[in-house]
């Protein structure tokens, strides 16, 4: 399934705030403009857009983009600015090259979707907001992804458990690529940090290819008040690593029990 991409825009983007064109062309470094490209994607859910920035290009370990902070502009409704938080260079030396922003406008229309990653010229794409509109439609003999029109797989829409944890927590899915090779890891953020349907639950990773890896752990059983872990780069089990050996766009999912992270695409060429 091929989603819609924009290209780096080496200019300010239009329509932009004018403070902002003039304030990151300041912040843009040249050589790193010629290592890396930002590539869009997203899916859409009527009025809500779920944006995912992919850095591709250049090496995977460099100081100058270790760490930076990120800004999406939706059209003329909104902007928000995400400084980095992250472990020291030395620590873990690669930077996150996939970023995942969900929103939704209050009104119809075309808006143009901006995003920043500081050092980098910033990337645009202009979707059209329409209620009735969900994007990728199905084409027919293609596979359907079960998130192409659901925010959790369609076999668990009635799975009052899934619908009762998404309410309460966000799992997000962090994507680190190098070429072919690509390390997922999932932060859950929200909710209580003791819950029995999160309690020590396996891992799950479909690489979109019809490969699936799974952790498990061995704990003793839930009792009120155990903490479970909410991941990160620093936790092993929650860490997976995967080589692609075809090229093209491939879309990971990634779930911790019956909780659900929105998807993220890439495109790998291994050559």
């Amino acid at each position: 399934m091929v989603l819609p991409t924009a290209t780096v825009a080496p200019t300010p983007v239009p329509n932009s705030p004018a403070s902002y064109s003039v304030s990151h062309a300041d912040r843009v470094y040249p050589e790193l403009a010629e290592l890396y490209a930002i590539n869009l994607s997203f899916k859409q859910f009527g009025m809500e857009i779920v944006l995912t920035a992919n850095i591709v290009g250049g090496p995977s370990s460099n100081r100058q983009m270790h760490c930076n902070g990120t800004t999406i502009l939706w059209g003329n409704e909104s902007g928000l600015t995400v400084k980095g938080d992250c472990l020291p260079y030395d620590d873990h030396p690669n930077f996150a090259r996939s970023h995942r922003f969900q929103y939704t406008f209050e009104n119809p229309g075309e808006a143009e979707i901006v995003f920043i990653y500081d050092n980098l010229p910033p990337a645009s794409i202009i979707v059209q907001i329409d209620e009735d509109l969900v994007w990728p439609v199905a084409t027919p003999n293609a596979p359907v992804s079960p998130y192409s029109q659901s925010k959790i797989p369609l076999h668990l829409l009635n799975n009052p458990v899934a619908q009762e944890l998404a309410d309460l927590y966000s799992l997000e899915l962090h994507v680190v690529q190098n070429g072919s090779t690509v390390e997922v890891h999932g932060i859950i953020t929200g909710g209580p940090d003791s819950h029995p349907e999160m309690h020590c639950r396996g891992i799950e990773v479909n690489w979109g290819n019809d490969v699936i890896s799974v952790s498990t752990a061995d704990c003793s059983p839930y009792k009120e008040g155990d903490k479970f872990s909410r991941g990160g780069s620093s936790f092993g089990r929650d860490n997976h690593v995967y080589q692609y050996t075809e090229a093209g766009y491939h879309e990971i999912s990634y779930r911790y029990g019956e909780l659900h992270a929105f998807p993220v695409v890439i495109y790998v060429d291994p050559d």
